[in-house]
């Protein structure tokens, strides 16, 4: 997502709307035509449609979103595997969103640098999610802090991976 954000220029962004929750320099709305109509050189890809990396040249940031595809087929989520894998030294960044942490495929969770997490989750689905990322504090504390974190409408638990940092609402940091 860095290496996309970087790579924009400033003028080709128009106004966005204001969003408290993500102070980001490039707000992200689920709606994917304002973004076509906020940044040069967007393409919305349906119906489960992977383009080939090839199409593609590797001297410019890419950002490549994945929304709700758990249920497509495994050649489907073979090919968006190949993204987080080889994506990053071909100048992609990736973001897989799913109702269904447990649904997106095992090799797309490790290779993420990022985890945002919504309510909604049980006891036990955290407890799996918390033992694929390394932490240096024991799970019951992640949980614990995840239902402080998430105690409010419309907030987020990030966990940055590499970093091993958590955040609220992407920016408000909690603790490494």
């Amino acid at each position: 997502m860095q290496n996309f954000i970087k790579s924009i220029i400033k003028s080709k962004m128009k106004k966005f709307p204001k969003n408290d929750h993500f102070k980001l320099p490039f707000r992200m709305c689920t709606l994917y035509n304002h973004l076509q109509d906020t940044i040069d050189n967007v393409r919305v890809i349906e119906k489960g449609m992977v383009p080939a990396m090839s199409k593609y040249d590797s001297e410019t940031s890419k950002l490549i979103i994945f929304d709700d595809l758990g249920m497509e087929p495994k050649r489907t989520q073979a090919q968006i595997s190949l993204y987080f894998i080889r994506g990053r030294k071909q100048g992609w960044s990736m973001i897989y969103i799913s109702q269904s942490y447990f649904r997106i495929p095992k090799t797309i969770r490790i290779n993420s640098q990022y985890v945002i997490l919504d309510r909604n989750l049980t006891q036990r689905d955290l407890g799996i999610i918390c033992r694929d990322f390394p932490a240096d504090i024991p799970i019951k504390t992640l949980i614990d802090l995840y239902k402080r974190t998430i105690s409010e409408k419309m907030t987020t638990m990030l966990m940055d991976i590499t970093d091993r940092k958590i955040y609220r609402n992407v920016i408000e940091f909690i603790c490494d």
